[in-house]
C-alpha cells in the first residue's frame, strides 16, 4: 500500500513520531497530509493533563514531559518547543482527537509491554527483543491491530513486533511522510530536507543511526526526494 493510501485511513501516532512535527511548529503539516486531526492515544497525550497549567511532577503521558524536563538538564534542547507543545496539546478537536481504548485494546497493549511478548516470534534481532514496548507504542499498535488504524510510528522494535504478530498494519516513519508531503506538493524537498536533517535530528535529538551509530539516515534531494542510509564520517 502506498503512502497516500495509507494515510487516507484513520492514523493513530506514537510518542516521537508525534514531537517530530510538533517540536519544530510543524503539527499543522501532519494534519495537512492525513487530512485531519491525528488520533492519538491517551500513554502518548492524556487529554485531562493537557489542562494543567505547570507540571510540579512528571505527567503520566509521554508527549506532555518534555514540558517538565525543560528546566532540568533538557531545557537547551527542547526549551524553543515549549511553545508548540502548549498549543498542540490545547488543540485537541482540530489537530488531534484522543482515542479511549477498549478492554480488548488495554489488554493487548499490556501484553506488548511485556518482554515475553517476544518469546513466539523468531527471525528478530536480540536488541529489539530485551524488553517490551513502551507505554505509548504499547497503545498506539494495540489500536492500530484492533481497527486496522494505519500506525504513525519509527520505532522499529514496534514495526517487527507488529510484523513478526502476523498483523497487516501499515505503519509509516517520519522520513516518508516528508517526502510524501514533497511529492504532493505540500512543501518543498529542500524545506523537507531542512526540517528533517536539521531540526528533528540535530536540534531535537530524533535517533537517525543504525549498525552501532555507523550510518546515519538523511533525506535527501537529488536527484529525486529519498531517505537515505549512508556512512557517519
Amino acid at each position: 500500500m502506498s503512502i497516500g493510501d495509507s494515510i487516507k485511513k484513520h492514523c493513530i501516532v506514537d510518542t516521537s513520531l508525534l514531537s517530530n512535527f510538533v517540536f519544530p511548529g510543524q503539527a499543522y503539516l501532519l494534519q495537512r497530509l492525513i487530512g485531519g486531526p491525528v488520533f492519538i492515544p491517551p500513554a502518548v497525550l492524556d487529554p485531562a493533563e493537557c489542562l494543567l497549567g505547570n507540571f510540579q511532577q512528571p505527567p503520566r503521558c509521554e508527549f506532555l514531559k518534555t514540558l517538565y524536563e525543560i528546566s532540568g538538564q533538557a531545557g537547551v534542547r527542547y526549551s524553543s518547543a515549549a511553545p508548540f507543545i502548549r498549543s498542540f496539546a490545547g488543540s485537541a478537536g482540530t489537530q488531534w482527537a484522543s482515542v479511549d481504548l477498549s478492554i480488548e485494546e488495554l489488554e493487548l497493549a499490556a501484553d506488548f509491554k511485556d518482554r515475553s511478548i517476544w518469546s513466539g516470534i523468531s527471525g528478530v534481532p536480540s536488541k529489539y527483543t530485551k524488553k517490551g514496548l513502551g507505554a505509548g507504542e504499547a497503545e498506539a499498535c494495540a489500536v492500530a491491530a484492533k481497527r486496522g488504524w494505519t500506525l504513525l510510528i519509527d520505532d522499529q522494535a514496534a514495526v517487527e513486533l507488529m510484523t513478526g504478530l502476523g498483523y497487516d498494519i501499515p505503519c509509516v516513519r517520519t522520513c516518508m511522510l516528508l517526502i510524501h508531503a514533497v511529492q504532493i506538493e505540500i512543501i518543498s524537498c529542500p524545506e523537507a530536507a531542512d526540517l528533517f536533517n536539521r531540526q528533528i535530528v540535530d536540534l531535537f535529538g530524533f535517533n537517525a543511526t543504525k549498525n552501532k551509530r555507523t550510518e546515519r539516515l538523511w533525506l535527501r534531494c537529488t536527484p529525486e526526494p529519498k531517505c537515505l542510509w549512508e556512512p557517519i564520517r
